[in-house]
C-alpha cells in the first residue's frame, strides 16, 4: 500500500479512502479493510481545511512539507569533505600567525627599565622583555625615589612616527576584586547629591575618602588614589599625551558643576600635582588609569611621539620616579615603540598561533589515518525516492486510532 499524495486526499467524493496518522505519517489504507469512523473522518476533513486555507492564502501549503515535495536547497556534503574543514582551518590558523610574526617582527622599540631588579636582556620575561626584544633595545637604570632622574640611552635603528610611548608597573594587582570596586561611578560622571554621598561611603575607605584634616577627596576610592604618577620627559620630542583613552571612557568622566569651588575639598590636582586643574578628572593620562589591567601587572599608554626618531639618536630622558614601588621583585619600564596591525613587538602570540596549529594538524592527521574505516560505501543517493513503505492489513484491523506496540514490529521496507 503506497503513501497516497495528498492531492488525492482532497477528493473525497471520488472514493474516500480511510487515511491515519501512524508514526507521524499519513497512511491510506483501503476502504475494504474496514469502515472509515467519524474520527478518521473528521480529520481528514481538517487536514483538507487547512490545506485549501493555506493555498487561498498564497501560504506555504503544509502539505507540501509533509509529503516532502516542496522544492528547497540541501547541501550534500561528502565525507572527505566534511574531514578536510579541519585541516582548511587549521592552515588559516597558520596563516594568521605567520602574518602576526612578519608584521611584528619587522618593528622597532626602545625598552627602558628604570626601577627594580636588573633582567637579562636576552632572556624572554613578560611583560618586561616579550619574546622578539633584542638585548640593544633594552636600556637598565635604577631612579628608584628620585624626582630629577636623568638617563641617556642610544637608539639602535630607525624609529618611524607614530610612535606609542606606553609604561609598565608590576606586580600590580588592578583585577584586585575590592580594588576595582573602590570607586564611586556616578560621582565620576559628574553627579552631586545623597546618590553619590552614599555611594562614597559603601565604596570608597575613610582613607581614600578624606584626609585626616577632615578635607573631602573628591574623586574618591583606591583606583582614583593610586594614579600612577610618573613622568617621562624626552630632550627634544615632544610627548603628546592626548588620543590615549577609549572613546566610551571618556564621555563616562565628567566634573561637578562646583568644581574647584566646593569648599572643605581636595581635589584630583591638589594630590597630584601634574595633573592640570582644568582638566581634573577628565584629563586622559588619569581616564586611562581607571580602566583595570587584567594582569599581574599594568601596561598603559602613556603618550605619542608625532616625529621619526633616527637611528643611533641619544635620548636624554628625564623621568619623576614618583609611584611607590613597594613590592620586593617589583619593577618599572617605559618603552617606545612602532604600531603594527597586531600591537608593538612581541612575536610571541605569533609563534603560539603557527606552533599551535601546526601541533594540531599533526594529530588531527594521525588521528584520521588511525580511525579512518576502510571499505565502507557510501548510502546511494537517491534511496530515500525509491523506498516503498508496505504494511498488511491485519497489523491495522480493529485497532484504535494512535495505538502503537513498541514491541511489535508492524513496518517492513522494501528496496525497489
Amino acid at each position: 500500500i503506497r503513501a497516497t499524495s495528498y492531492n488525492e486526499l482532497l477528493q473525497p467524493q471520488r472514493g474516500r479512502e480511510v487515511v491515519k496518522p501512524w508514526l507521524g505519517c499519513l497512511v491510506k489504507l483501503p476502504e475494504d479493510t474496514r469502515e472509515e469512523t467519524d474520527e478518521e473522518a473528521a480529520f481528514v476533513d481538517a487536514q483538507a481545511a487547512v490545506a485549501e486555507a493555506a493555498i487561498a492564502n498564497d501560504r506555504v501549503n503544509p502539505a507540501e512539507l509533509w509529503q516532502q515535495t516542496r522544492r528547497g536547497w540541501h547541501l550534500i556534503v561528502s565525507s572527505w569533505a566534511l574531514r578536510s574543514c579541519p585541516i582548511i582551518g587549521l592552515a588559516i590558523l597558520f596563516i594568521i600567525g605567520y602574518s602576526v610574526q612578519q608584521s611584528c617582527s619587522g618593528l622597532q622599540q626602545v625598552r627602558v627599565h628604570y626601577s627594580g631588579q636588573e633582567l637579562e636582556p636576552s632572556m624572554p620575561h613578560w611583560p618586561e622583555h616579550p619574546w622578539g626584544t633584542e638585548a640593544d633595545e633594552v636600556e637598565s637604570f635604577n631612579c628608584d625615589g628620585q624626582s630629577n632622574c636623568e638617563v641617556s640611552l642610544t637608539v639602535p635603528r630607525d624609529l618611524k612616527a607614530p610612535l606609542l610611548v606606553f609604561y609598565s608597573v608590576g606586580p600590580f594587582y588592578q583585577n584586585f576584586n575590592e580594588y576595582m570596586k573602590g570607586e564611586a561611578t556616578n560621582e565620576l560622571s559628574g553627579k552631586t547629591g545623597p546618590s553619590v554621598e552614599a555611594r562614597r561611603q559603601s565604596r570608597c575607605s575613610e582613607p581614600t575618602r578624606q584626609t585626616p584634616e577632615g578635607e573631602q577627596i573628591v574623586p574618591c576610592g583606591s583606583m582614583a588614589m593610586s594614579l600612577f604618577n610618573d613622568t617621562i620627559d624626552i630632550d627634544g620630542f615632544a610627548i603628546d599625551r592626548t588620543n590615549i583613552a577609549w572613546k566610551s571612557d571618556l564621555e563616562r568622566f565628567r566634573n561637578p558643576k562646583d568644581y574647584l569651588q566646593r569648599p572643605n575639598t581636595k581635589w584630583l590636582p591638589d594630590i597630584f600635582p601634574n595633573v592640570p586643574r582644568e582638566a581634573g578628572v577628565t584629563w586622559e593620562p588619569f581616564i586611562v588609569w581607571m580602566r583595570p589591567s587584567f594582569a599581574q601587572w599594568v601596561s598603559k599608554p602613556y603618550g605619542w611621539i608625532k616625529e621619526d626618531i633616527p637611528a643611533h639618536t641619544v635620548l636624554k630622558v628625564t623621568i619623576d620616579s614618583s609611584f611607590p614601588n613597594i613590592i620586593e621583585g617589583g619593577f618599572k619600564l617605559f618603552a617606545i615603540t612602532e604600531l603594527g596591525q597586531f600591537g608593538g613587538r612581541s612575536t610571541g602570540l605569533g609563534m603560539f598561533l603557527c606552533g599551535g596549529s601546526a601541533a594540531a594538524l599533526v594529530l588531527y592527521l594521525l588521528a584520521l589515518l588511525l580511525h579512518t574505516p576502510a571499505g565502507r560505501r557510501p548510502c546511494p543517493r537517491g534511496l530515500a525516492s525509491e523506498v516503498e513503505l508496505s504494511f498488511t492489513a491485519q497489523h491495522f484491523q480493529d485497532r484504535p486510532l494512535g495505538h502503537q506496540q513498541a514491541q511489535e514490529p508492524f513496518l517492513t521496507r522494501e528496496i525497489t
